[in-house]
């Protein structure tokens, strides 16, 4: 779903794109997620999660924290993967 979101817009992307995107078959995919919207909300909470632990290097920086362990931590928040 997310390498299809790169390029389609949601409301384009058919299950069966899906299913041929991820050589998932249908019966399994149905058995995991209600359509797609299902698994919608589950890449968004895992890029969500991903998004919330890579910013804790920021949140949790010591008072006296130098300008470059600054700039590393927005910097992995800035190359956060979203795949």
């Amino acid at each position: 779903m997310r390498r299809l979101l790169e390029t389609t817009p949601y409301a384009e992307i058919t299950i069966d794109r899906i299913l041929e995107e991820s050589g998932v078959a249908r019966a399994t995919f149905y058995a995991n997620f209600v359509d797609k919207s299902a698994l919608l909300m589950e890449v968004a909470q895992d890029v969500h999660a991903a998004g919330i632990d890579v910013a804790e290097s920021w949140w949790k920086l010591p008072p006296g924290a130098s300008r470059a362990d600054l700039a590393s931590a927005l910097g992995m928040i800035v190359d956060l993967p979203t795949q």
